[in-house]
């Protein structure tokens, strides 16, 4: 399939000069094929397709035939020209949607594969023109990998419209020719089936030279990854869903305001929804994207995966002889992330602190699934979405375990043994510390919970089973690519404080 590099922006970003200076520096005239939708001041050094800006501007994305004839066209050009890469200088008032439609028509989908979308915009535009401009153009931004600005002076008000973006300041010609390659996200699937029969052929080969502590990490990596993908696919299916299928009404309706029908909902969802610590975290960010208040989504969050069959059922068979352990579990375990939720709610994060859409891109998401009647359209979608998402949460889900295999094989045991004479109040944060390093599974922690009981009060043991499904090192870094570092912080510390309390309320039950 043929590369397509769309660039776009109001009239004026310079959107010929840019593509000019582009196809300079990657020498690649021969081989590129141009297509414009708009006659700019500047012509392209590429002669190419012209398009008709009006005609364009009919497209119907659920009416093939206002879209055949253009199609047609485009094949026939590429039929003539037979590029290697394709150029699009997409006008700025037309839709982005209205792009998709024609690019994934029947006639083009199996010839074009769109690589990258480069939005241009100048500061005088992004100050006084976009905000009073309507969904036609916020979806072109929306819809953009890479935003390109004059200067830095509006890059947090383009984060409101597009947080996935790279947003980038008047670049060089090989620096956006470096933000034109393919993604590598989808290379780490691949490249840890590499690593693990690279390992194996070592280990057949040299496995008495190897020491043992490195076959240690290597079986607790490998075993965390494959215990860890099934729930990260479950994750990104569901968080698929949230945003593509399940309608905004019906999820403002269960979540959608401060009511203790929508927090009680959230506390609960996880009966419902039994996946672990992990895969919940991109439904958080599904439900704040579609408009449920932060407080509660983060409260959906924490809760779920403390509520979790598979969780409840699983300390319970850790703890036969105390069965109350699982009750006391549920309760703090709710509370806490009943108390951590309320905080946002009654002091809510500054606005640099967030990265949310605006509405305008939900509008124009659901623009998109309501006008695209195209299942080809909107399969293509779904599955670029799970594709990049799974990928990315593997990558830093990969990240996480090989910082826990290197400290449970080598701070572990010091860890362990630094608490054991320990007095309550100190024991706990100790556990709180380990339940972040260790970050086992909120679906099987409580077997870890239970030899720990051993060493530890069993307050601390407690603080321990809390804090492991709200806070560890793969929350964090899964956490990272959604929300701010200050955002983190903030939550972070709010959990470990409000844990800490629950386990000495819990140690000053037992007393």
């Amino acid at each position: 399939m043929i590369p397509v590099y769309i660039v776009t922006g109001f009239i004026g970003a310079g959107k010929s000069t840019f593509i000019n200076k582009q196809l300079q520096y990657r020498k690649k005239l021969g081989g590129t094929a141009c297509i414009s939708a708009e006659e700019g001041a500047v012509s392209l050094i590429k002669e190419g397709l012209q398009l008709n800006p009006d005609v364009l501007s009919a497209i119907t994305p659920n009416k093939p035939d206002t879209y055949s004839s253009i199609a047609d066209e485009i094949a026939s050009y590429i039929d003539k020209v037979k590029p290697k890469e394709i150029w699009i200088e997409w006008n700025g008032m037309i839709s982005f949607h209205q792009l998709e439609a024609l690019l994934y028509s029947d006639k083009l989908r199996h010839l074009l594969q769109i690589e990258k979308v480069l939005y241009l915009c100048t500061d005088q535009f992004v100050a006084s023109i976009l905000p009073g401009l309507g969904n036609d153009v916020t979806s072109q931004l929306y819809s953009a990998d890479c935003i390109i600005t004059e200067t830095d002076t509006h890059h947090a008000l383009l984060r409101t419209y597009n947080s996935d973006a790279k947003i980038v300041t008047a670049p060089a010609p090989e620096k956006v020719a470096e933000l034109c390659r393919n993604s590598t996200w989808g290379l780490i699937p691949n490249l840890l089936v590499i690593g693990i029969t690279a390992y194996i052929l070592l280990v057949t080969a040299f496995r008495h030279d190897i020491p043992y502590s490195i076959h240690q990490c290597f079986a607790i990596i490998t075993g965390l990854i494959i215990e860890a993908i099934p729930f990260l696919l479950l994750g990104t299916i569901g968080s698929t869903v949230i945003r593509y299928f399940v309608p905004q009404r019906i999820l403002l309706k269960l979540l959608g305001d401060h009511s203790w029908k929508s927090y009680g909902a959230a506390m609960v969802s996880g009966l419902a929804l039994p996946v672990c610590d992990c895969a919940i975290i991109p439904l958080f960010k599904a439900l704040t994207d579609r408009g449920v208040p932060l407080s509660v989504a983060l409260l959906f969050m924490l809760a779920s995966p403390i509520i979790n069959p598979i969780t409840i059922l699983s300390t319970w068979y850790a703890f036969p002889d105390n069965p109350m352990i699982s009750v006391w579990r549920i309760v703090l375990g709710l509370g806490v992330a009943l108390l951590v939720a309320l905080s946002f709610r009654f002091i809510p994060p500054s606005t640099s602190m967030m990265k949310a859409k605006t509405a305008q891109n939900l509008s124009y998401e659901e623009i998109v699934l309501e006008a695209s009647k195209s299942k080809h359209i909107n399969k293509r979608r779904l599955l670029i979405h799970m594709e990049k998402e799974f990928s990315q949460l593997l990558f830093y889900f990969s990240i996480a375990a090989c910082v826990l295999s290197v400290v449970q094989v080598y701070g572990k045991p010091w860890l362990i043994n630094a608490g054991i004479t320990l007095p309550d109040v100190w024991a706990i944060p100790i556990l709180l510390l380990l339940a972040f390093f260790f970050s086992v599974c909120s679906t099987s922690d409580a077997i870890i919970g239970k030899s720990l009981s051993t060493l530890f009060p069993m307050s601390s043991v407690m603080g321990f089973l809390i804090l492991g499904p709200m806070l560890d090192i793969k929350n964090v870094y899964i956490l990272k690519q959604y929300m701010p570092t200050s955002f983190i912080l903030r939550l972070g510390l709010t959990i470990v404080v409000i844990s800490y309390l629950a386990a000495l309320g819990f140690q000053f039950f037992l007393s």
